[in-house]
């Protein structure tokens, strides 16, 4: 099965897309930016080899190291969250924008990802196990039972 890159995060709306001129006046509307980090991702996929540049913005700076350990911090919450949440739940693709329904969803979402992964007795993706508890009310019964 072929792995689901994360997404790319997309430098702030109307600013220049790297520090130059013009990012000035862009950097003051950011409320506490302390400074600007700059990763950059070569990897190798098929023998072919890519490149990926990313900004963050920080409200403190950071020595390299310190902001090489963030970034990475960043991706894994992404990766093993995040990317399970729209796997699963399809999140990314959900709509619902009004008043507190999308926040009150992701508290759902969220409760029932730990359920799901806490449930042992069946040896399948999380994905699956959903599934299952949706076509059998004995099944969905063990994750509100687990000890």
């Amino acid at each position: 099965m072929p792995t689901r890159e994360p997404p790319r995060p997309h430098p702030p709306p109307r600013c220049p897309p790297a520090p130059g001129a013009g990012t000035a006046e862009c950097l003051r509307r950011w409320k506490g930016l302390e400074s600007i980090g700059v990763a950059i991702n070569i990897s190798t996929r098929d023998g072919k080899e890519s490149d990926a540049v990313r900004y963050y913005i920080l409200s403190r700076p950071l020595g390299a190291k310190e902001f090489a350990d963030a970034v990475h911090a960043h991706w894994t919450i992404e990766n093993s969250l995040h990317w399970q949440l729209d796997v699963t739940f399809r999140e990314d693709a959900c709509r619902v924008r009004r008043g507190l329904a999308d926040a009150n969803l992701s508290v759902v979402r969220r409760a029932a990802l730990g359920l799901l992964k806490n449930e042992t007795s069946k040896k399948i993706g999380i994905k699956n196990k959903r599934l299952a508890a949706a076509c059998n009310n004995h099944y969905i019964e063990k994750f509100f039972t687990q000890s």
